[in-house]
């Protein structure tokens, strides 16, 4: 369970600093009985699909991240299981990635490659609860994956999905169900399984992240939330078991911001038990410094270091100072 902290640089004779506080998200992952949806609204009216282009109403305004969005989209971009928060192929949106494999009707017919009625994997969402506390629903159920469909003409492996958001708390959930997935390498497209990512910022003319995003990584079973600079550079090990949840709950992070310069760096996990990850755009760290609240330099490194072991320091609070040429990032690190 991770907290992301991020931490914009600051040259060292500025003469302020100033606070703000972001959205990110810490995720637990958990085992519960996966259900079909009932007397869900359809998105594909019984169409076959690959790529499909459809508009989804979340039925309330939902924070991601530091946006407030009423609205997800299906696009040509988004390979069948990745959603955009703006419509089209151009322009800034934000990316939520359940299932990031190349997802298609496992009815649809390469021969006459176009949409026909014979959906075997339909594409559905609702809106439960009353006003206020409401969970939004989208299901992928029994779609099937574009490049083992293709490479014979016949599927035979399949996966179901769901995406749930949470109105009250902000919570998200990627819940996984039954699946076969036989020919791995089909199927994730030589990849070790499948992708789920979060991003905030995301360029669709440069095919570029404009922020780092959160990625889940590891192990199904014991995932972990890491942070990633652009999509599909992390992957899962492996086919998500059944009944699988990943639960991701919304946390504030704080931002030490200077107006003179823009990089930044991030450090994770935080809280942190023995090991904490430097993330930043600077070419070459010089010193990194772990002092004690009263000022006393408890723990130091030199040279181009990410990385700083801090399991023998006591639990408590700690500020971090990542030094560059002429340039400083501080902020607080939390040890467990």
């Amino acid at each position: 369970m991770y907290n992301i902290i991020k931490l914009s640089l600051s040259v060292v004779f500025a003469t302020f600093s100033f606070f703000t506080f972001g959205q990110s998200y810490k995720m637990d992952v958990s085992n519960s009985t996966y259900s079909d949806l009932k007397d869900a609204i359809s998105l594909n009216d019984g169409m076959t699909w690959d790529d499909p282009i459809i508009s989804i109403p979340i039925g309330f305004d939902f924070k991601y991240f530091n946006k407030t969005i009423d609205t997800l989209y299906l696009s040509e971009w988004g390979l069948g299981g990745e959603l955009t928060t703006e419509p089209g192929l151009s322009g800034e949106t934000s990316l939520l990635i359940p299932c990031g494999s190349d997802l298609m009707d496992r009815g649809y017919d390469f021969v006459i490659d176009e949409p026909t009625k014979e959906s075997l994997s339909p594409i559905s969402y609702l809106v439960d609860g009353e006003a206020g506390k409401r969970v939004f629903k989208l299901e992928w159920k029994n779609a099937g994956f574009f490049s083992e469909i293709e490479d014979d003409d016949k599927s035979d492996d399949f996966i179901n999905v769901q995406l749930w958001l949470y109105e009250e708390t902000g919570v998200i959930e990627i819940r996984y169900g039954s699946n076969s997935v036989t020919y791995p390498d089909l199927c994730y497209d030589d990849q070790s399984g499948p992708y789920i990512g979060f991003f905030e910022s995301y360029d669709l003319d440069q095919d570029e992240a404009k922020e780092d995003g959160l990625v889940v990584s590891g192990k199904p079973s014991t995932a972990s939330l890491i942070v990633a600079e652009d999509v599909y550079t992390e992957f899962l090990d492996g086919t998500v078991p059944n009944g699988t949840v990943f639960t991701l709950a919304p946390t504030t992070v704080s931002v030490e911001q200077n107006a003179s310069l823009s990089n930044s760096v991030s450090i994770y996990p935080n809280p942190v038990d023995d090991v904490v990850f430097i993330n930043t755009d600077i070419k070459t760290i010089e010193r990194v410094v772990v002092r004690s609240l009263d000022g006393r330099e408890v723990c130091s490194i030199t040279g181009n270091q990410r990385t700083v072991n801090v399991n023998d320091l006591g639990s408590g609070v700690y500020s971090i100072e990542v030094y560059g040429l002429e340039t400083k990032a501080t902020g607080k690190l939390i040890k467990l």
